[in-house]
């Protein structure tokens, strides 16, 4: 892309383009948010359901809407968990890797 641009005389700088899908990530993470707090909602409103039942199969019926739901909820909730502490590994494995370096340069130049 960056060629192409060259080439035409543009300006390769994507830093809007970088700011925008930040913003975008932003969006997205929130509407995970409230969509994992919905689930909550709806999970309190399933349980009430499992507690009213009246017979097995409205009792089988709300703890399998109890259970899909949970899962659910789990799932949606781990995604930025898991990237959040995929991020942390990666930032402490380049400030060991920074920290190697320097070892090694001061071990080496010793």
């Amino acid at each position: 892309m960056s060629r192409i641009c060259k080439a035409a005389g543009l300006p390769g700088d994507r830093s809007r383009t970088a700011a925008a899908t930040q913003a975008k990530v932003v969006d997205v993470r929130r509407r995970r948010a409230e969509a994992a707090a919905g689930l909550l909602d709806d999970i309190e409103h399933a349980r009430a359901a499992l507690w009213k039942s009246k017979n097995a199969q409205d009792l089988a019926y709300a703890a399998k809407t109890v259970s899909s739901l949970a899962s659910a909820h789990v799932r949606i909730f781990t995604v930025d968990t898991a990237t959040e502490g995929t991020e942390a590994a990666r930032s402490m494995l380049g400030q060991l890797a920074a920290g190697l370096g320097i070892a090694y340069t001061q071990t080496d130049s010793a």
